[in-house]
Protein backbone atom coordinates (compact mmCIF):
# COMPACT_ATOMS: atom_id res chain seq x y z
CA UNK A 1 0.00 0.00 0.00
CA UNK A 2 2.91 2.50 0.30
CA UNK A 3 1.41 3.95 3.80
CA UNK A 4 4.61 3.14 6.01
CA UNK A 5 7.98 1.96 4.77
CA UNK A 6 9.57 -0.79 6.38
CA UNK A 7 13.30 -0.23 7.15
CA UNK A 8 16.16 -2.42 5.33
CA UNK A 9 15.36 -5.65 7.08
CA UNK A 10 12.70 -5.69 8.93
CA UNK A 11 9.53 -6.96 8.37
CA UNK A 12 6.14 -4.89 9.95
CA UNK A 13 3.41 -7.33 10.21
CA UNK A 14 0.04 -6.52 11.47
CA UNK A 15 -1.78 -9.74 13.25
CA UNK A 16 -5.30 -10.10 13.69
CA UNK A 17 -6.63 -8.89 17.24
CA UNK A 18 -7.86 -11.44 19.43
CA UNK A 19 -11.49 -11.11 20.63
CA UNK A 20 -13.27 -13.01 23.09
CA UNK A 21 -16.63 -14.34 22.71
CA UNK A 22 -18.49 -11.79 24.43
CA UNK A 23 -17.05 -8.85 22.46
CA UNK A 24 -17.81 -11.00 19.09
CA UNK A 25 -21.34 -11.70 20.84
CA UNK A 26 -21.73 -7.69 20.82
CA UNK A 27 -19.99 -6.67 17.75
CA UNK A 28 -23.01 -9.05 15.73
CA UNK A 29 -25.81 -7.52 18.09
CA UNK A 30 -24.69 -3.78 17.08
CA UNK A 31 -24.51 -4.70 13.35
CA UNK A 32 -27.98 -6.81 13.58
CA UNK A 33 -30.00 -4.21 15.69
CA UNK A 34 -28.00 -1.28 13.21
CA UNK A 35 -29.44 -3.35 10.17
CA UNK A 36 -32.42 -3.37 11.23
CA UNK A 37 -33.18 0.32 12.71
CA UNK A 38 -30.56 1.84 10.60
CA UNK A 39 -29.81 3.47 14.28
CA UNK A 40 -26.25 3.07 16.27
CA UNK A 41 -26.31 2.14 19.78
CA UNK A 42 -26.51 5.23 22.15
CA UNK A 43 -22.84 6.27 23.21
CA UNK A 44 -22.29 6.04 27.14
CA UNK A 45 -21.70 9.28 28.81
CA UNK A 46 -18.36 10.16 29.06
CA UNK A 47 -17.16 10.85 32.46
CA UNK A 48 -15.66 14.21 33.13
CA UNK A 49 -11.94 14.19 34.78
CA UNK A 50 -10.84 16.94 36.83
CA UNK A 51 -9.35 20.07 34.90
CA UNK A 52 -5.45 20.22 36.40
CA UNK A 53 -4.10 23.61 36.61
CA UNK A 54 -0.24 24.15 35.36
CA UNK A 55 1.53 25.67 37.71
CA UNK A 56 1.97 29.22 37.04
CA UNK A 57 5.80 30.53 37.07
CA UNK A 58 5.68 32.02 40.15
CA UNK A 59 4.75 29.04 41.95
CA UNK A 60 7.45 27.25 40.21
CA UNK A 61 10.06 30.06 41.19
CA UNK A 62 9.07 29.52 45.12
CA UNK A 63 9.26 25.68 44.72
CA UNK A 64 12.46 25.81 43.34
CA UNK A 65 13.68 28.02 45.97
CA UNK A 66 11.82 25.79 48.90
CA UNK A 67 13.61 22.42 47.86
CA UNK A 68 16.83 24.48 47.40
CA UNK A 69 16.67 25.56 50.96
CA UNK A 70 15.73 22.25 52.15
CA UNK A 71 18.57 20.11 50.49
CA UNK A 72 21.08 22.73 51.99
CA UNK A 73 19.21 22.09 55.61
CA UNK A 74 19.35 18.14 54.76
CA UNK A 75 23.09 18.12 53.73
Amino acid sequence: MGLIREPKGIDLVVGPSVLTEQDKQMISEIITNYKRTGKLPAKPAKTQLRKRRGISTKNKIKKTVFLRRHKKLVK
